[in-house]
């Protein structure tokens, strides 16, 4: 019987964070850290091994915070949540929102076949074109909005 690869990774990931976790939260803060730094730490380092080995999804360890912090003393559930509620955490959401709207109804193969029909097929009429589609979008939208549209583009 073989065993997937990527499963277990993802299992192995998600026992050796939370290991090396409680492991760091048992010792004693090093000389001169603060003890809500130590925690901290050992939060980080739980993330970054959940990330590096996507044993759970990335957008779920994103929120670990948010469950860890107020548990060991960190920070209130207000402090923990508040740079989640940050305007431009909005900002880029809202572009990505846009972006997949977009996918989801294939409106940006119809804007790439379009510039593409307009300016011709010349690889520089190209970048010309997508340049002058991105002002365009950069009328009515943000910066960041547009940027995250013309991905797909």
């Amino acid at each position: 019987m073989s065993v997937d690869p990527d499963s277990l990774r993802r299992r192995v990931g998600l026992g050796a964070g939370a290991l090396l976790c409680v492991v760091m939260l048992l010792l004693p803060a090093p000389e001169g850290l603060d003890l809500a730094a130590w925690r901290t730490a050992a939060v980080g380092v739980l993330m970054a091994i959940w990330w590096i080995t996507e044993a759970l999804p990335i957008a779920a360890t994103a929120l670990v915070p948010l469950v860890l912090f107020p548990l060991l003393g960190v920070a209130d559930i207000d402090g923990a949540a508040r740079p989640y509620a940050n305007p431009l955490i909005f900002l880029f959401m809202g572009g990505f929102l846009i972006a997949q709207a977009m996918q989801a109804w294939r409106l940006h193969r119809r804007i790439a076949l379009g510039i593409v029909q307009w300016v011709g097929t010349r690889p520089t009429s190209i970048v010309g074109g997508f340049i002058l589609a991105s002002a365009f979008l950069s009328m009515w939208v943000s910066n960041t909005a547009t940027a995250l549209m013309m991905l797909p583009i």
